[in-house]
């Protein structure tokens, strides 16, 4: 009697350690792929580019939504007698546009890989999370998150080839995805 009862209890928890076996697995790889998720209070709006923005002299074409008042920096307009490489040195920053008051894009060219340069970039801050990457055909990108008085921000350091960086930053978490999706290196 003993042995049998001892039996059913053995097999019961065979069974339910399956089963928790199996929620977990679904529950660890249903996001695989996908970048960290974390639940940090409500979802940021989903931006929506529908509007393209295209710099030649610096070779960027990126999506906007069309509400979005534009402010492009009058040094890095093309005219014709700018060259990309006199005009922009190496280690130096240089704000190219503000889509819309969110986000902020740069261009900094580097001898540095985007790796290097964007462990460089995170060192000079207070990362709240893990590195995200961002990879199309027409880009490389690695997004940075970190905290700044009470709340995040985020960096999104974009490379396609040569020396040029783009830094795109955010002062909130997430939404934009859709937008650095849209981003072409020309």
């Amino acid at each position: 009697m003993v042995k049998t009862a001892i039996g059913v209890l053995l097999i019961i928890g065979v069974v339910f350690s399956i089963r928790d076996y199996k929620i977990w697995r679904s529950e660890e790889t249903r996001y695989y792929g996908q970048g960290v998720r974390a639940n940090i209070g409500p979802k940021p709006e989903t931006l929506k580019p529908e509007v393209i923005y295209q710099n030649n002299l610096v070779g960027l074409r990126i999506k906007h939504p069309t509400d979005w008042q534009i402010v492009v920096n009058p040094d890095v307009v093309p005219d014709g007698k700018k060259n990309f490489e006199t005009f922009f040195r190496i280690g130096e920053r240089i704000e190219i546009v503000d889509l819309g008051g969110k986000i902020k894009i740069s261009l900094e060219r580097s001898e540095k890989n985007i790796t290097d340069f964007s462990d460089w970039e995170a060192s000079k801050h207070a990362m709240s999370r893990e590195k995200e990457y961002i990879n199309t055909d027409h880009m490389s990108g690695i997004v940075l998150t970190w905290k700044l008085g009470g709340s995040e921000r985020q960096t999104a350091i974009v490379h396609k080839k040569d020396d040029r960086m783009f830094i795109l930053e955010q002062e909130q978490v997430g939404g934009w995805e859709e937008i650095l999706k849209s981003i072409v290196i020309i």
